[in-house]
């Protein structure tokens, strides 16, 4: 099921860069179960799928979440590796939830940190809004992007962008 989810996604792309719908350099963002990063073949399926639809490597963000890394950690930053060696872009999703580890962090070819809708939809508290800054920094400091979900007003968005963040995504904006 995944790899179908992920070559019907890219398809799904390609068709709406042909159509004009978006632009060539519109990009793809796929989540990933630990399962899947797991599976010995995961490198070869995404490869297959970015051949078949046409899509270039940097257009497909895959989303893995901080879980990912427990366990089976070295088989996970081997199959990161390979992806980010084919060009696709990493994304840790809901970072701050789960089990934030910083060294593997650093450790790990990431491409950008998504930063959880809690601390988002909770950006009027100091606490929240200290985190959010703090992944800000960190990311710019490992040259990573970073990625509020969970927009909703635009108090939030306000917020987070002063922040430093560098996307955002939520129902504020569709």
């Amino acid at each position: 099921i995944g790899a179908w989810a992920l070559l019907e996604a890219l398809t799904h792309l390609r068709g709406w860069i042909n159509e004009g719908i978006c632009s060539r350099e519109a990009t793809m963002s796929v989540n990933v179960s630990p399962r899947q990063l797991h599976d010995p073949n995961f490198v070869p399926v995404v490869h297959e799928a970015l051949q078949r639809s046409h899509i270039a490597p940097d257009q497909l963000w895959l989303e893995i979440t901080e879980g990912v890394m427990i366990a089976q950690p070295e088989q996970a930053l081997e199959a990161l590796t390979k992806l980010c060696a084919l060009g696709v872009r990493v994304a840790i999703d809901d970072f701050g939830t789960g089990y934030s580890s910083m060294s593997w962090l650093a450790k790990l070819p990431i491409d950008a940190i998504k930063i959880d809708r809690s601390f988002v939809n909770d950006s009027d508290r100091r606490d929240c809004i200290a985190i959010v800054h703090a992944v800000t920094k960190l990311a710019a400091a490992l040259n990573m992007a970073t990625v509020a979900e969970g927009i909703e007003t635009r108090a939030q968005f306000t917020t987070v962008t002063d922040a430093g963040c560098n996307e955002a995504q939520g129902f504020y904006f569709s």
